[in-house]
């Protein structure tokens, strides 16, 4: 976390049950001495961009800032897109077609075998999966 600012792995967020944080620094209530430990943090010191995962992150009760936070949350889509539905149906059509979808290159000779082909998604899947794609913020 940088500046009270993060993001969170998966989204979109559906929803935050539990948020624990660990203060940068002073006393936290269940340590007086050493590094603070993390402790139960109130929901409410998140503000969450459920679209994107990034957050935004308030103090802790002590008004020291937090110096990482763990956040559990459920993410992912409901209902799951039609076109994500097709594409995974697309994908294991190919999958049932050749078994060997990521082998690129294969020597019987000599038993020279690449793996790590690029075949699996073609044109098709990719136009339907374009809206669809992981973003890093990190």
């Amino acid at each position: 976390m940088t500046n009270q600012r993060g993001h969170l792995s998966y989204y979109p967020v559906k929803e935050i049950t539990e948020v624990k944080g660990r203060a940068a620094y002073g006393i936290t209530g269940d340590n007086f001495f050493g590094a603070p430990g993390f402790v139960e943090t109130d929901l409410s010191v998140l503000d969450v961009d459920k679209e994107i995962g990034s957050l935004t992150c308030g103090n802790s009760q002590f008004g020291a800032p937090y110096a990482e936070i763990e956040v559990t949350y459920t993410s992912g889509w409901d209902p799951i897109p039609d076109k994500v539905k097709v594409a995974c149906g697309l994908i294991i059509a190919l999958l049932s077609v050749n078994s060997n979808t990521n082998v690129k290159l294969k020597k019987d000779v000599d038993s020279t075998i690449e793996y790590f082909g690029n075949n699996m998604i073609t044109p098709e899947i990719a136009d339907l999966l374009s809206e669809y794609q992981y973003c890093s913020f990190r």
